[in-house]
């Protein structure tokens, strides 16, 4: 049976206002250590990254993506309270145009 990891991606979009009312250096980074902090040490993680688009005349997309040993692992984390879809879902309320968006990756080969 071959190995597949799976990849958890959640994104966020600001308006160009709304990041630079973040700063989006430092607010955003904050953020993303506060998604990040509780993630090592949970059963299966391989690794996390969060990343943001820089096109000065489009929307800021925003994402945090994690990827996983095992479907198992990742349906373990999703609902949790390290969930980033959930945790930015309160985070962004009253400020986000959109609630954040997740999707789920199988690798394709090995």
């Amino acid at each position: 049976m071959p190995f597949h990891t799976y990849i958890y991606q959640t994104q966020i979009e600001l308006t160009q206002d709304q990041a630079a009312e973040l700063d989006i250096g430092e607010e955003l980074e904050a953020l993303a250590a506060s998604v990040r902090s509780g993630l090592p040490g949970q059963p299966g993680l391989i690794s996390a990254i969060e990343m943001h688009s820089f096109d000065e005349e489009a929307p800021v997309r925003v994402i945090f993506e994690s990827i996983w040993e095992s479907w198992a692992d990742l349906q373990r984390h999703i609902g949790s309270d390290l969930d980033a879809q959930l945790f930015l879902a309160t985070w962004g309320k009253g400020f986000l145009k959109h609630p954040p968006e997740s999707q789920v990756f199988r690798q394709i080969g090995i």
